[in-house]
């Protein structure tokens, strides 16, 4: 798991004022909250995404440097279903590389209301020889979708979606997607199942707040060397 692994059920967690440096892990280099594969059959809904039941934690002033992934997403930072609320805040995410998405910070999954802010998010990099790996800074994505839902009649796979994210006053310079999309960041499948269930109620649909960013000489090996968005239809860039 690299530096910090937490696995479930650690609500009200603080990862304060540490230096992370040069760790490796399966899933995410310096800190991963959360498992980005497990699923489970629920007797109603179906195969579902395990909710980690990680709310309310939070990640600050901390030097996360060096730190290096495998897969799932995120290189320094790493977020999966389950954790509501999240705070990551006053970090240094430097140098970070990842060969899933998300080089710097990896938000994977459905975990709501999420806040990103005043960190230095820097020199990071996703890449994978094999296939397209997104977002050298930041990555924020939902889980693919898992059984096909009946919409007017035709069957598709819609995502859960990502969750509500914020991300404000961060510094996101010099970060590299080498073979895919978003070099500074990268919104994929932020809505799916919740445009679904809600299609005349728009303010139940998630929402990604992008604000006072400063997003500068960043690359992206394929588009949006800024900034990419797929399947994102709420996003307030200001």
């Amino acid at each position: 798991g690299g530096g910090i692994v937490v696995n479930g059920y650690a609500r009200w967690l603080q990862i304060g004022n540490n230096r992370i440096i040069g760790n490796a892990g399966a899933f995410g280099g310096g800190i991963r909250i959360g498992h980005p594969d497990l699923a489970h059959e629920d007797a109603e809904e179906g195969l579902v995404y395990d909710n980690a039941t990680n709310d309310r934690i939070r990640i600050h002033h901390n030097h996360i440097a060096k730190n290096g992934g495998r897969g799932g997403a995120g290189g320094g930072v790493s977020l999966h279903t389950g954790a509501d609320r999240y705070l990551v805040d006053q970090n240094w995410i430097c140098g970070n590389f990842s060969s899933g998405n998300g080089g710097g910070i990896g938000h994977l999954g459905l975990s709501t209301r999420g806040v990103i802010q005043d960190n230095m998010i820097l020199f990071n990099e996703s890449f994978a020889q094999a296939g397209p790996r997104s977002g050298g800074g930041i990555f924020i994505s939902g889980q693919p979708g898992l059984e096909p839902v009946d919409v007017e009649d035709t069957l598709l796979l819609l995502s859960p979606g990502s969750g509500s994210v914020t991300i404000d006053s961060n510094v996101i310079r010099g970060n590299l997607a080498g073979a895919g999309d978003g070099g500074g960041i990268q919104l994929n499948n932020i809505n799916g199942l919740d445009i679904e269930d809600n299609l005349n109620a728009r303010g139940q649909w998630y929402r990604i707040n992008l604000d006072n960013n400063m997003i500068n000489n960043n690359v992206a090996g394929l588009a949006g060397g800024g900034i990419l968005l797929q399947d994102a239809v709420r996003v307030f860039i200001r």
